[in-house]
């Protein structure tokens, strides 16, 4: 018996020599030694699958059992121990995400998300006098004034030569669709209250061009996932767009997304609003997914049910055929009797 390796290759050559090859072009065609190919001809003729005539150069005939073997599948896959060929595999039915605790963002994250380093600039349009109940710290010949504000927005507000800059101490929120607007809430509420506390000492902000300087939008991974990630190194991505806040755009700052422990416990982060909307939006999305993929199982249930009534109808309408065949030939057979 050929080694495993040569039970397909017998077969090859079996069907190369009925298309009247010769064996130096079946080991071209097959990309074989000519050696080799001579010694499974050999073993093809001691089984009785090919004879040869003692012409020159040599010439071989495959047998009415050769024959058979290559017509009945079935049968030579018996005879020289090949396996069958590989048939057409099925489409694979897609699967539904329920059980994917990776893919849902209600069980990848914390339910809450933290705002912090969040900054916003409001720029002066008149100075007034200063209060006095700052914290003076001298910069580059210019004495810079933190005043802190702890109702009903706990920051710190920065005075500058030609801004206000609050310092917002960071939040928790909700992670869930009420974020933007509680977020807007939260940052309107400082920058209405810097306002009025600076118009108090002759001060007039444009709080119409406050625009954020900074922010870390920060999701909290949950344990079972934070257990996988706690040996990952810290990876930063660039969105490949300007990042986006409640007031518009960051100071100009790339829209980037990032993973690391700053605060001791692995978080997803970014300086980027769109980026959160779209962390908030993921469970909606898989179920829209997930209602999806059940539509298309559904209709490919259906189609496979539509081919296999096809197939039945095809071979009932060849039964048909030959019995009216059979019909005919009868009737043939009776009118050449008369």
């Amino acid at each position: 018996m050929a080694r495993k390796k040569d039970k397909a290759t017998r077969i090859r050559i079996l069907n190369l020599i009925q298309e009247g090859h010769n064996p130096g072009k079946i080991a071209k065609l097959i990309k074989r030694s000519p050696s080799r190919i001579s010694r499974l001809i050999h073993q093809l003729g001691k089984e009785g699958y090919v004879t040869s005539r003692n012409t020159f150069p040599k010439t071989y005939t495959v047998t009415p059992k050769g024959i058979s073997c290559i017509k009945h599948a079935s049968k030579w896959q018996i005879s020289l121990g090949v396996k069958k060929p590989p048939q057409t595999p099925k489409p694979k039915r897609l699967k539904p995400l329920n059980n994917s605790k990776s893919a849902n963002s209600k069980s990848f994250f914390s339910p809450t998300t933290q705002v912090h380093n969040y900054k916003i600039r409001i720029p002066i349009l008149r100075y007034g006098t200063f209060p006095n109940r700052a914290k003076k710290i001298s910069v580059n010949n210019w004495e810079k004034r933190i005043y802190k504000m702890k109702h009903p927005v706990k920051m710190n507000m920065e005075l500058t030569t030609r801004n206000i800059i609050l310092h917002y101490d960071a939040k928790e929120f909700n992670r869930d669709k009420t974020f933007k607007k509680e977020l807007l809430e939260w940052s309107g509420k400082g920058i209405s209250h810097a306002a009025a506390f600076f118009a108090l000492h002759g001060f007039l902000l444009d709080i119409g061009f406050a625009r954020e300087v900074n922010q870390h939008i920060a999701n909290q991974v949950s344990e079972e996932p934070a257990e996988t990630l706690k040996d990952a190194k810290i990876m930063s991505i660039d969105l490949g767009r300007l990042a986006k806040s409640v007031h518009g755009k960051v100071s100009e700052q790339r829209a980037t997304a990032w993973m690391d422990e700053s605060r001791g416990i692995p978080e997803v982060e970014s300086n980027d609003l769109g980026y959160q909307e779209n962390v908030i939006m993921m469970p909606e999305r898989i179920q829209k997914m997930e209602k999806e993929i059940k539509r298309l199982n559904a209709v490919e249930a259906k189609y496979h049910e539509s081919i296999a009534l096809y197939d039945t109808q095809i071979r009932k309408h060849l039964e048909l055929i030959k019995s009216m065949d059979k019909t005919m030939k009868l009737i043939s057979k009776a009118l050449a009797k008369k």
